[in-house]
């Protein structure tokens, strides 16, 4: 039996499809780096005991590549290394959601920076790879592809509070960028209300702008367009599989 699973980020799901723990492993609200995310995870002993090394158990091999963990750093990706793995090919924050600057950390080599490289089609080479690795054996095999559009960019180390972070729109491939050009965020009869709609400081919002209503609009399509490349991914991967 072979599983090819799709993981949407953000990095909590994970933790339900491949960990089997609820949020309150990883603890996605804390502030405090070692109360969450990677280094959480570890401290629970879920490094030892979660999906890839049950399957490995059980006799299959398993690959993995694209986020992990919230917390999965270049200074946390080898103390300890992700357990479970037959092959794999992890980003890392704190270039996790620099689409055009994602750092990829293969099996246990040291981190590799593919500056100047959209992660969409980092990641669909590096899936290529992992599913002829997993095809040539005679074993049954698990393989997570885990993009991170269409999330948006995110640059700096959200970790260090001393550091400014840039974030902005998803990044779509340069095939893409043109595309949908008249779409925009629906306009349900509950969308940007004359009278307030909701409870707490949500009913204290103030109506949106043109120009706020302008930015959303463009951010909506570029997550449409970021996510092309997902589907780009999937297409590939299971017309090789086939």
């Amino acid at each position: 039996m072979k599983f090819l699973a799709a993981i949407i980020t953000v990095a909590q799901l994970f933790a339900v499809v491949i960990a089997a723990p609820t949020l309150s492993v990883t603890n996605p609200v804390t502030g405090e780096l070692e109360k969450r995310g990677y280094s959480k995870f570890v401290s629970q002993g879920f490094n030892d005991d979660f999906l890839p090394v049950w399957l490995q158990n059980a006799g299959y091999n398993t690959y993995y590549t694209g986020k992990l963990f919230n917390g999965h750093s270049h200074k946390t990706y080898n103390n300890p290394y992700v357990r479970g793995f037959t092959g794999s090919d992890f980003l890392l924050d704190p270039w996790t959601y620099d689409y055009l600057n994602p750092v990829y950390q293969h099996n246990q080599d040291p981190p590799t920076n593919y500056s100047g490289h959209h992660t969409s089609e980092v990641l669909m080479a590096k899936a290529h790879t992992l599913l002829n690795d997993a095809i040539a054996s005679d074993k049954p095999f698990f393989l997570g592809l885990a993009p991170v559009a269409p999330h948006g960019t995110v640059i700096g180390n959200i970790e260090d509070h001393n550091i400014t972070i840039i974030s902005g729109e998803p990044i779509p491939l340069k095939r893409h960028a043109h595309l949908f050009p008249d779409a925009k965020v629906p306009r349900t009869p509950n969308f940007n209300p004359d009278s307030p709609s909701s409870v707490s400081w949500i009913a204290e919002r103030p109506l949106l702008t043109q120009n706020e209503l302008d930015d959303n609009d463009h951010f909506y399509r570029q997550r449409l367009r970021a996510l092309q490349g997902v589907d780009e991914l999937w297409k590939k991967a299971f017309v090789l599989e086939g």
